[in-house]
Order: C-alpha cells, then sequence, then structure tokens
C-alpha cells in the first residue's frame, strides 16, 4: 500500500537499524534489538496502550514468522515478557546476518501494521524523534509495562 510517507519511513526503518548493523556478533544483534523494541514501545505506549503496542508486535513476529519459519513464538498469555525474551533466544541461536535480516523485517512489519493503524503521519511523527537518537539501543534495567 503505497503511501506519500513511503519513502521517509524506509529512511526511518534504515535509521531505526543503524545500531543492529553495527553489532559485531549475535549477541550483539540481540541486545540491540531488545533495545529499540523497548524504545519503541515507550514511544508508542501513550498513543496505543502497551496492549496495542504487545498485539501489534505478536502480529510482526507472526508476519515475519511466515518468512521465517525459525523465529518461534512463546506460547504464553504474558505477552509482554514472552516476545521479547523469545525474539532473543531466536536470534541468538542465528548467525550475525540472519538475527540482522529477522530483525529488519520484523521491523518492516511492525512499522506496516503501525501504519494501517495510526496512518503513516501519524507513524512518521512518532518514529522519526527514535531515528534521530545517536544512543546506542540499550534495554532499560525495567521493561515498560
Amino acid at each position: 500500500m503505497p503511501t506519500d510517507s513511503e519513502p521517509e519511513l524506509r529512511n526511518i526503518t534504515v535509521s531505526l537499524m543503524r545500531e543492529i548493523r553495527v553489532a559485531q556478533d549475535t549477541v550483539g544483534v540481540a541486545h540491540a534489538t531488545a533495545g529499540l523494541w523497548e524504545c519503541i514501545a515507550r514511544q508508542l505506549a501513550p498513543i496505543i496502550g502497551l496492549g496495542g503496542f504487545h498485539s501489534l508486535f505478536l502480529r510482526s513476529l507472526q508476519l515475519t514468522r511466515a518468512s521465517l519459519p525459525w523465529l518461534a513464538l512463546a506460547d504464553s498469555s504474558d505477552r509482554s515478557q514472552a516476545q521479547t525474551v523469545d525474539l532473543l533466544l531466536n536470534l541468538d541461536g542465528r548467525d550475525a546476518n540472519e538475527a540482522l535480516g529477522a530483525s529488519d523485517l520484523l521491523l518492516s512489519n511492525f512499522i506496516e501494521l503501525l501504519v494501517v493503524l495510526i496512518g503513516g503521519a501519524l507513524t512518521l511523527r512518532l518514529l522519526r524523534p527514535l531515528s534521530r537518537n545517536d544512543a546506542a539501543y540499550e534495554p532499560s534495567p525495567e521493561s515498560p509495562e
């Protein structure tokens, strides 16, 4: 579904993946990926709620798994923690390029779903500040619950 904001959304995806791409090994990719998702959750929670974020994240995982069947999902009712932990375990078990590709596809799927939910303009407004952050994505001591 092409939109006027599509080129900028692609640029934001590339920018958000920046810290993940510089990781030198699979553990680094998994760690940077977890940090990115925590930042995204904190940014979106005031607009769509944590439940909305977790639902979009789970759907994104399902869509990504269609292309990458090794990306298993947790059989847990606690979507918030199980998803991130599962993602980290799955990424940590792959080579760095596979983990990077999975992270990129997951983020792209998530952004596409977010655009459908809230529109391209609001998605840009919400994600643009994260894409300009020069700090590495570090997981916070507490998860955004």
